[in-house]
């Protein structure tokens, strides 16, 4: 693969800044990392400090590669985490990056990465991820959509003496088709939030392997919450 400096697919390092006055100003990229024509196509990339993690598609595969800041401040490509063959084009995979740990999810499949040093290291799980779009960390717990019909996730936390990753929480949402189509989420700390039809549904952590939802989010006359990403932190978009 040729990588080179140039304005074209893929930004790394772009910020925004704030100033008093309330104005905002675009602070420029300073790294673009380009693919060529004949090359990988890059899909979903999750970022955090001096680590990346961009899915690529190439020969009908999908392949989870990771990047790392080098101490001159470009950016260098690694061997990839896996490769799996790729499924549709790519719209419903995802990946995600926080607290020493990456959830990457292509095709069906979803593994979990554990940072250690400079590298990735693939995680243990109780049993093969089989998940549908929808992905979020938050702490210790990684929130999956699960595949099959009804807006269902599951939470992930690794065990304090095995170090293996498992089931600890699960979300039952709305009855939906059955064509694996997932729900978009998100996470923070002990309260998740799912899309489902026409409705965000907001639920918390209660000690039990359920957790029971709580809340409800519901669109004003004229707006349409179907395919917005619902998120529970706080801050600008």
């Amino acid at each position: 693969m040729s990588l080179k400096l140039s304005l074209c697919v893929l930004m790394l390092g772009a910020a925004v800044v704030a100033h008093a006055e309330t104005r905002v100003r675009t602070v420029g990229s300073i790294q673009y990392i380009t693919y060529e024509e004949d090359g990988p196509t890059p899909g979903r990339v999750a970022i955090h400090d001096n680590s990346a993690i961009v899915i690529e598609y190439s020969s009908g595969n999908g392949v989870a590669r990771p990047y790392e800041r080098a101490a001159n401040g470009q950016w260098q490509a690694g061997a990839p985490l896996f490769t799996v063959p790729a499924s549709g084009d790519g719209s419903q995979d995802d990946v995600a990056i926080g607290n020493g740990f990456a959830a990457v999810h292509i095709g069906s499949q979803l593994r979990i990465f554990q940072r250690s040093g400079n590298v990735w290291v693939a995680a243990p799980t109780e049993a093969p991820i089989a998940a549908a779009h929808g992905l979020a960390i938050s702490g210790g717990r990684i929130l999956v959509a699960r595949r099959g019909c009804n807006y269902d996730a599951d939470l992930y936390q690794k065990s304090s003496t095995t170090g293996v990753w498992r089931v600890t929480g699960k979300i039952r949402g709305a009855v939906g088709e059955c064509n694996n189509h997932g729900a978009l989420l998100d996470l923070d700390g002990d309260v998740a939030l799912v899309l489902n039809p026409g409705e965000i549904r907001e639920y918390h952590r209660n000690g039990s392997v359920q957790w029971p939802q709580v809340g409800t989010i519901t669109p004003p006359a004229g707006v349409d919450f179907d395919g917005a990403a619902p998120t529970s932190r706080g801050g600008n978009p």
